[in-house]
């Protein structure tokens, strides 16, 4: 592939401290009241308060602990808030930490999907208490999210990555009523699993108090998994908890077996010296069983919880214990965070939140005291590198603020005036002088840097202009250079959305004149630094050396060719040999798919979306791709389905996605559409744009009564202008399929392939993509698929053009 680089002396179109000063960005917090958080700086728990959590689960993986929890969500009945039924409950939670006390938001994770087609446990109504374990299979690390389809049975869900995207390896339940010695318990749910030092994986689940049998419901139970992890090895043995009521957790300490449970609601006069509702233990020296009583791990929340502060008198205990870097802890939940929201205060409508704690654990007899939680949590453990990339859903304290799903990764959104985030034990070591971040903004605003406290001493601002709706890297001189251990805190002015942040140690700086592009295109570079000395620039692309300059000021020009993400860096070197390293500059370059345009008019084959990538080429709301038939182009972020006739759609679709082409329009003119497209339901539909501007109205697609019955639906365009654009497919309501959408145009005579070549044979100029005259073969266009399949093409894209008029298409041979 051919490059160009060029040393200039251009001056680059630059996002360094965006398009206004530092000292002006501090008056976008004139007169700003800080919003209050549901937690104390005092605090460590809750974990997170963006969201509720419940029943969690701890893996450790890389020196890192992710929790996994139930997604309670509010429920409302005639608008009223009504208490938690967990029946709305269908996904799972997941955040990590290094540190014990910022913790990574990984998001809500789709899991049981009977009433959300797009997530993977198509059988499951709940997933409720997930459990997490990891395990090796052929060289690659596999994760496995075990769950509860509410207390009916136990699935599992697998992914190549601790927070999916997950997929359903069997398509039923891996525990239920069927499987053997489960048939009378009570409640099939709260699994808890174990991987053996041998690698042998154990599950543990039940619960539920059978009438009369509250001091021996023995309804708890464990089974051996297959070596595959998705499938149940043997029978399910009985454990006999006394005054069992829920929530199995297992663990390994001494060389003994440690399985814990929480205690039910009658444990009045019982000769163990437990309350309702406590965390209590058993051993056994073989994982499975049998295992004799022997204490009282956690008291229940309520004991510690339950005062004019917090509120909270208890409720049913979930927990779950692990080792990290030396220290046993508890993870559990509580009510803190909907009291401290205010929901309907003096009840308890059981919308939960995740704490950890520590527990006693003796590690050489394996027997634990009794412990108990706090508000205040645990202490941090280590420290946060401010040098390396950091997402901003990274917190440990926040107020306000909101995380979604933006396509490959999580972000900040929903940020207010006066929102803020605070991470904790930020080590600066020598020191820090530039502050980075990646924002997308459609007007100015800024973030304000304290260090403290909220409204504690502000080390620099960061302007942030508009820069269009795209993701960019802003950077901004700090106004006090800073060392050491900090906590730091982000405060937001302005509607934009946050994706990470880094702290540089010197204001070493390269900017590109534009962050996203149309290939071809010539790339402007400046890197500059307030350091003395400099005698040379060298530019990299990802690490090798394209360019240098040893003039101030030093620029660079690159031409991108291809589509794909281009990351640069420049190396500067004073005259002692001293180098300093810019920030790394993202360059996304967006092509048509295979390098070919869709033309109007003609047909737009919906499947042949743009190169480019997520928020760039499209935006999938979802990173699983749905179908398991398609396999055109899935490895992608766009759901792709394929009909019985083989025919690629689009499908899955969700409000707020979109799609993007590279078009050539053949005439100024205004263009009638035929679009073909399926839906199993009322109000779905898409709108079409050019270059940013509507083209259409919104676009209802009718109830066809399945997604796989498909239907012609047509309307007219806005005048269009010839020329090369780019075209987006931006869905307006939830779950339409899209096959595709033809266009002819009103006032220029072309080709209409349905009406005028379906039927008439005609000579076609057969070519491959790279423009190669194969034949000329003699046929319609809609045949000439079938026509390439019986002459024996393979299986590929080719290009036919007519000898008949101008009419040219792209056809799949398949």
């Amino acid at each position: 592939m051919k490059r160009r680089i060029l040393i200039t002396s251009l001056l680059a179109l630059v996002f360094c401290g965006g398009s206004f000063a530092a000292n002006d960005a501090a008056k976008f917090f004139d007169g700003i009241r800080l919003t209050d958080s549901y937690k104390k700086l005092s605090n460590h728990n809750p974990l997170f308060t963006q969201r509720f959590g419940a029943d969690p689960f701890a893996m450790i993986y890389n020196d890192e602990v992710f929790i996994y929890m139930t997604n309670d969500v509010l429920e409302y009945q005639n608008g009223t808030l009504i208490e938690n039924s967990y029946s709305k409950i269908n996904t799972i939670n997941c955040v990590s930490s290094k540190d014990m006390v910022n913790w990574t938001d990984h998001g809500t994770m789709g899991v049981a999907g009977r009433n959300n087609n797009s997530y993977p446990a198509k059988w499951a109504t709940c997933s409720w208490a997930p459990t997490a374990c990891h395990k090796t299979v052929d060289g690659k690390e596999k994760f496995f999210l075990y769950f509860a389809n509410n207390g009916s049975g136990i699935g599992v869900v697998t992914s190549d990555c601790p927070w999916g995207p997950w997929v359903d390896p069997i398509g039923k339940e891996l525990v239920s009523r069927n499987t053997p010695n489960c048939g009378n318990v009570t409640w099939l749910f709260d699994p808890a699993v174990l991987v053996d030092d041998d690698g042998t994986g154990y599950i543990y689940f039940g619960g539920g108090v059978p009438q009369g049998q509250d001091a021996n419901p023995g309804t708890a139970r464990v089974a051996k998994l297959g070596r595959d992890f998705i499938s149940i090895d043997g029978q399910a043995k009985t454990i006999n908890p006394p005054y069992l009521f829920e929530d199995a957790g297992i663990n390994k300490i001494a060389g003994k077996y440690i399985y814990s449970y929480c205690s039910n609601w009658n444990t009045g006069g019982n000769r163990y010296g437990f309350k309702n509702a406590e965390i209590c233990y058993m051993t056994s020296n073989d994982p499975m069983g049998p295992f004799e009583y022997t204490g009282i791990a956690y008291e229940n929340q309520g004991g510690f919880f339950n005062s004019n502060i917090y509120g909270d008198n208890g409720g049913n205990n979930h927990h779950a214990m692990f080792e990290f870097k030396g220290k046993w802890y508890m993870t559990y939940h509580a009510r803190l965070l909907q009291n401290a929201m205010g929901i309907c205060p003096g009840k308890n409508q059981n919308y939960r939140s995740t704490h950890v704690d520590y527990v006693n654990v003796n590690t050489v007899t394996g027997s634990i005291t009794k412990s108990k939680g706090s508000a205040e949590g645990v202490a941090q453990v280590g420290s946060l590198n401010p040098f390396e990339r950091t997402e901003a859903e990274t917190i440990a304290w926040m107020a306000g603020i909101d995380t979604r799903y933006g396509g490959s990764n999580m972000i900040v959104t929903d940020i207010d005036k006066g929102d803020w985030i605070g991470v904790a034990g930020v080590d600066f070591g020598e020191g820090a002088s530039l502050f980075s971040a990646y924002i997308s903004a459609n007007k100015e605003g800024a973030i304000k840097i304290c260090k403290g406290k909220p409204d504690g001493d502000v080390i620099g601002y960061l302007p942030i202009p508009s820069t269009g709706g795209n993701f960019k890297e802003i950077s901004a001189k700090l106004d006090v250079p800073i060392s050491g251990k900090n906590d730091i805190f982000f405060i937001f002015s302005g509607d934009f959305e946050f994706d990470y942040w880094q702290f540089k140690e010197s204001d070493v700086v390269l900017t590109a004149s534009e962050s996203i592009v149309s290939a071809p295109a010539t790339i402007s570079f400046e890197a500059k630094t307030s350091e003395a000395g400099i005698q040379k620039a060298d530019l990299y692309l990802e690490g090798t050396l394209i360019g240098s300059s040893d003039k101030a000021p030093y620029t660079f020009e690159y031409e991108i060719e291809q589509p794909g993400t281009y990351n640069f860096q420049a190396v500067l070197t004073d005259g002692s040999g001293k180098t300093y390293e810019t920030n790394i500059e993202s360059v996304k370059a967006r092509g048509p798919y295979e390098g070919i345009a869709q033309t109007i008019p003609g047909r737009l084959e919906v499947e042949r979306y743009d190169v480019g990538g997520e928020g760039f080429a499209y935006q999938d709301e979802s990173s699983v791709f749905e179908s398991t038939k398609c396999t055109f182009r899935n490895d992608e972020g766009v759901d792709l389905d394929v009909t019985e006739e083989g025919d690629y759609v689009l499908g899955w679709t969700k409000k707020g996605e979109w799609l993007e082409y590279t078009i050539n329009v053949d005439y100024d003119d205004t263009y009638n559409w035929v679009a073909l497209v399926a839906s199993g339901l009322d109000g779905s539909g898409f709108r079409l744009y050019i270059d940013g501007e509507a083209i259409t109205e919104a676009i209802e697609v009718p109830n066809t009564d399945s997604w796989t019955n498909y239907a012609s639906i047509k309307g007219k365009t806005s005048k269009l202008t010839a020329g090369k654009h780019t075209l987006r497919l931006s869905i307006e309501a939830d779950y339409c399929n899209i096959d595709y959408i033809e266009f002819t145009a009103e006032n220029h005579e072309t080709s209409n392939v349905t009406e005028t070549l379906a039927d008439t044979p005609c000579q076609f100029n057969v070519y491959s993509l790279q423009g190669i005259l194969l034949e000329t073969v003699e046929s319609t266009a809609e045949g000439m698929s079938n026509t390439l399949k019986e002459k024996n093409y393979a299986n590929g894209t080719y290009i036919i053009k007519s000898q008949c008029n101008n009419f040219s298409q792209i056809i799949l041979v398949k």
